[in-house]
């Protein structure tokens, strides 16, 4: 791919023809794509809203490279202390509704590890899968096992026969 995204024919959900642009922002830098000086910036990517009138879905015209937005990403989820209080609801609910007291969990796009912290803080077994090399490494010196992996059924089936099935699988 000589440009970092693909713009889509057909509807991502019913594979309709029947799409038609309902709103362009023009071209945009991908998210995440923060820059220091005029001498990096960042590749631009159309940035249009389609609707399918066979099955009224709602979605993007173009589709970034997910290696280009993941690979080295930006964000990383223990800076925002809203999340950080979140993650600790977020595993009170996930337990009682549950009904496992400390189930192991898996997080598919983990991040720095931050829900999974919380889990681990009360006594699951954790793993994390996220393809951000840069914050899957941050997560593991932090103490949460992380894989540098985007999440397939390859990875899944691995899983599965290295360690059997977790109990709790989200994604956020």
């Amino acid at each position: 791919m000589n440009q970092i995204y693909e713009t889509i024919s057909c509807c991502r959900v019913c594979n309709s023809n029947n799409i038609e642009e309902v709103l362009d922002l023009g071209n945009q830098p991908p998210a995440n794509s923060l820059h220091k000086d005029d001498s990096d910036k960042p590749p631009l990517v159309p940035l249009r809203l389609f609707f399918c009138k066979d099955c009224s879905a709602v979605q993007l015209g173009e589709t970034v490279d997910p290696e280009y937005l993941f690979n080295e990403y930006v964000w990383v989820t223990g800076t925002s202390s809203t999340a950080e209080l979140y993650s600790k609801d977020f595993t009170e609910n996930a337990l009682k509704i549950s009904g496992f007291k400390e189930p192991s969990v898996i997080e598919i796009a983990s991040n720095d590890g931050t829900f999974l912290r919380s889990f681990q803080e009360r006594g699951c077994e954790v793993l994390g899968i996220d393809p951000a090399k840069n914050i899957a490494e941050q997560a593991s010196k932090k103490g949460i096992p992380t894989i540098s992996e985007f999440f397939s059924s390859e990875v899944a089936t691995t899983l599965v026969e290295n360690q059997g099935k977790s109990d709790l699988v989200f994604a956020r």
